[in-house]
């Protein structure tokens, strides 16, 4: 009997013991339940509020790659600058509910750039009409044009000149969005008194302008046109700034006697050179402003100072000035493949010259660009040289820029630098006329490429994005739950 007791006593104990287990398993798991439930509450209260927050303070981070819906420094300013006066509304032609979703969030960032600039859809079925005083004649307005308006000025942005589309070698899809440049352009225009004329001098087989350069002028407010100061008798009085760019044969005497006139009455220019040409009457008059243009033509031995295998492919040293200042805060690098070296005549006390674009001391102006060999001899021009120059008068004011290298604006090579050239450019002819505000850098074309997929390739990439991708997370789910039992 005793011992019959004693095994009932042992039974009754394990019994308990199991039964405590197995409460004990409940009541973990369910504290385990009411942590996991109470932390994912917590998180989505968490995630809730932030976004109430961000949204309520218009907060956003551009995650794209080209920084598509980013604005550049060169349209902060303008928008920051705006003033009660100058109230922008950019009319976008469309539904918002149907306007592409890029074009709509970088309109956003104008928006969140100034309380003076606002912008509103309007639905062409329910405004059929409303373009019409913007129109030209014989223009019809088409859904995602804009119109860009301040006071009495506007302008009208056809959808067709901020958007293009072409293929690449590999038969790739590539838009380019140009957006940006043409509403930053129009809000410029629209704020602007004038615009001032920017002529390029022409009759001396000048090179044209690069059409990056010529769309960032736009860009800025200015009406490039041609001048050949022959027929035409003289510079015209609406000249902001001449630019001699490139010319392929010296200018005539009586054409620097227009120039230097021109000069006299605070006149502005540009001057680029064509380093195969050696000029005798423009570097005379380049000398009687400071500027020494060097014989022969630059080489860059120092590390660092020069692109890829030749020493011709200049990368120079950007000196802190107004107009490379924006240049250099942005990491950005100036390529000059082929270069006239320019040096200081330090007789001229007139004129005050800067260097701008600066080689290293290990460079060279080759004087005899005929030998085979390169290396540097007695009579070649030590460096450090400039590749531009900038001549200001005794009280500050800028009255020219030369630069000694024609391929600067050629648009392949201001693509290879990111339009850092064109960016140059456009600062120093800002500088020129005074147009401070507008020194800054400027937004580039945005590429966005779409590959090409043949019908298979489609239904596959389809496949696997609808059925492939949830179904490996179903799979990987039951996974994890086997495993949680078995442990």
């Amino acid at each position: 009997m005793a011992e019959n007791q004693e095994n009932k006593e042992v039974k009754q104990k394990e019994k308990n013991q199991k039964v405590e287990k197995e409460l004990t398993l409940s009541q973990r798991r369910t504290r385990h339940g009411i942590f996991t439930t109470t932390s994912v509450i917590i998180v989505i209260a968490v995630v809730i509020a932030l976004n109430m927050f961000l949204s309520s303070k218009e907060w956003s981070y551009d995650c794209t790659t080209t920084k598509i819906y980013t604005l550049s420094d060169a349209t902060l300013k303008i928008a920051e600058n705006l003033t009660e006066d100058q109230k922008i509304t950019i009319y976008f032609l469309n539904k918002e509910s149907a306007a592409v979703s890029v074009y709509k969030n970088v309109l956003t960032q104008y928006e969140k750039a100034s309380k003076n600039i606002s912008v509103e859809y309007k639905d062409l079925e329910l405004y059929p009409n409303f373009a019409k005083d913007y129109l030209d004649e014989g223009q019809s307005a088409e859904e995602n044009d804009m119109i860009v308006v301040c006071g009495d000025r506007y302008r009208y942005i056809s959808g067709s000149d901020y958007t293009s589309s072409s293929y690449d070698s590999d038969v790739n899809g590539v838009v380019s969005i140009n957006l940006e440049p043409k509403v930053t352009a129009a809000i410029n225009y629209c704020i602007a008194e004038d615009t001032p004329v920017i002529y390029t001098l022409e009759g001396q087989g000048e090179q044209s302008l690069g059409s990056n350069l010529q769309e960032a002028l736009e860009q800025d407010n200015y009406d490039v046109e041609s001048l050949d100061i022959v027929t035409a008798g003289g510079i015209p009085t609406d000249c902001k700034l001449l630019v001699i760019n490139a010319a392929s044969t010296d200018l005539g005497k009586n054409v620097i006697a227009d120039i230097e006139e021109y000069m006299d009455n605070d006149g502005k220019l540009l001057v680029v050179l064509e380093p195969s040409k050696m000029y005798d009457n423009l570097n005379d008059f380049l000398a009687t402003y400071g500027v020494k243009v060097e014989e022969g033509i630059l080489l860059e031995t120092g590390s660092g100072y020069y692109a890829g295998q030749y020493p011709t492919n200049l990368l120079p040293t950007l000196a802190s000035h107004d107009i490379t200042n924006p240049l250099s805060s942005s990491r950005m690098k100036i390529l000059a493949p082929v270069s006239k070296g320019l040096s200081v005549i330090s007789d001229v006390t007139d004129y005050t010259v800067t260097s701008l674009l600066v080689t290293s001391s290990e460079s060279y102006s080759k004087v005899d660009t005929e030998s085979g060999d390169i290396s540097q001899t007695e009579e070649d021009v030590a460096g450090p040289l400039a590749v531009a120059q900038l001549v200001e008068t005794k009280d500050g004011e800028g009255t020219m820029v030369v630069c000694g290298s024609s391929s600067m604006g050629v648009d392949d090579v201001d693509d290879t630098v990111s339009n850092a050239n064109t960016n140059f450019y456009c600062n120093a002819i800002n500088y020129l006329t005074n147009e401070d505000s507008k020194i800054s850098i400027k937004a580039p074309s945005i590429t966005n490429s779409y590959a090409v997929f043949t019908a298979f390739a489609s239904k596959m990439v389809m496949a696997i994005g609808i059925v492939g991708i949830p179904l490996l997370l179903v799979v990987l789910g039951i996974v994890v739950i086997l495993v949680r039992r078995r442990s």
